[in-house]
């Protein structure tokens, strides 16, 4: 499973809106909101983003990452004069990141802007 890109709903100030010159940018992923959905700078009410460029985007790592991470571990642990990782170990480590990325990626598709 490779790299998964995923737009996810996106709140902006109503100032910013399809205006990239604009004072106040602010934009906020629909899961980190302000306390009370209001733009901190402008005090207006936060508005869906509708275009593409403004939306934020979450990225889940791919199967790709799982082995340069085995690695990474391993080269760590040489320098600190450990043991590296069993065969056993890392066949659990991979199967375990897997599931990982299935699962970050069922999460941020429930934030996905359709």
């Amino acid at each position: 499973m490779p790299k998964t890109t995923i737009q996810i709903v996106t709140m902006m100030c109503p100032t910013g809106l399809g205006n990239p010159n604009a004072s106040c940018r602010f934009h906020r992923a629909s899961d980190n909101l302000t306390p009370d959905g209001m733009c901190p700078n402008c005090r207006l009410p936060l508005v869906k983003s509708t275009d593409p460029q403004d939306k934020m985007t979450k990225t889940v790592m791919g199967e790709e990452d799982i082995e340069p991470e085995i690695l990474k571990d391993d080269e760590e642990k040489t320098k600190e004069g450990k043991a590296k990782m069993t065969n056993q170990q890392k066949e659990a480590y991979r199967t375990k990141r897997k599931a990982d990325i299935v699962s970050a990626i069922s999460e941020a598709r429930k934030l996905e802007d359709k």
